[in-house]
């Protein structure tokens, strides 16, 4: 399904995706209100640190020229990372980025370097970068979370913004707000910590908005992740089972294209 689907960042065809999907919000908010509901929209956490890009595509426009220097640049840039030699593979895909910024995984492996000399601000820059520029969108991209993030502050009526991103981006167990496998399976869905986290953020929210006569029948306690996994008898088998599902489905495109698989 995904072969030969990769678009441009730059391709026009993608301001409608993010038209339609800013109508669509509208609409969905606009039918939940009609309906008497209350509104949460949550922002979406992916996977930025331990996920290379799926695709990336150079500028449209790039002359001949140019991308042969790029290349040559790029390609230092690998064998020097492939040496340890971070600091210096920074430099010769800094340059390669001067020529051409627009290939995902330039950025993903920039930020993998950044992340190795400390730089953890800017590392998180270019894996955000990576994430953005991939030419086949499997995750919520920056774009997608400014839409839902405007439309909780523009809307008419009240409506509460969840912003996940940022909670998994604070979460004691993300090292530097850099998106990993502490909180993910794979590049977008969330393993037992993860959906323990969301859940547990979104309580809040909800908590605020439902009517006072169900408010009071609650506890007011807070189960605890320790808790939440005996009830569903959630045991080591049921973790290996998860996890081999998702190694097989990553042992297939798109996944298998990727520059860290």
């Amino acid at each position: 399904m995904t072969a030969g689907a990769s678009v441009s960042p730059s391709d026009p065809r993608m301001e409608k995706v993010y038209r339609y999907f800013r109508l669509n919000l509208r609409d969905m908010i606009r039918g939940a209100q009609g309906a008497g509901a209350k509104v949460i929209l949550s922002t979406v956490a992916t996977n930025l640190r331990q996920c290379a890009p799926f695709a990336s595509m150079h500028l449209p426009d790039l002359s001949d020229y140019d991308l042969q220097r790029w290349k040559n640049f790029y390609e230092e840039g690998i064998a020097l990372e492939s040496e340890g030699k971070d600091a210096q593979a920074i430099e010769s895909y800094l340059r390669a980025a001067a020529i051409d910024d627009q290939w995902a995984a330039l950025h993903y492996r920039l930020g993998r370097c950044l992340l190795s000399v400390q730089k953890f601000e800017s590392a998180g820059k270019h894996f955000t970068q990576a994430r953005d520029l991939d030419a086949l969108q499997l995750r919520a991209n920056s774009r997608i979370n400014a839409v839902i993030r405007e439309a909780a502050a523009g809307s008419e009526q009240d409506v509460r913004l969840l912003d996940a991103e940022r909670a998994f981006q604070q979460s004691e167990l993300t090292p530097h707000s850099l998106l990993g496998e502490e909180l993910f399976l794979d590049h977008a869905h969330m393993n037992f910590e993860g959906n323990y986290l969301l859940a547990i953020t979104m309580l809040r929210e909800i908590e605020d908005v439902i009517p006072a006569r169900i408010r009071r029948h609650a506890s007011g306690l807070v189960p605890t992740e320790e808790q939440i996994a005996d009830e569903l008898v959630l045991t080591g088998v049921d973790r290996w089972w998860i996890a081999a599902a998702v190694f097989g489905i990553m042992q297939r495109q798109p996944f298998t294209g990727q520059l860290d698989h």
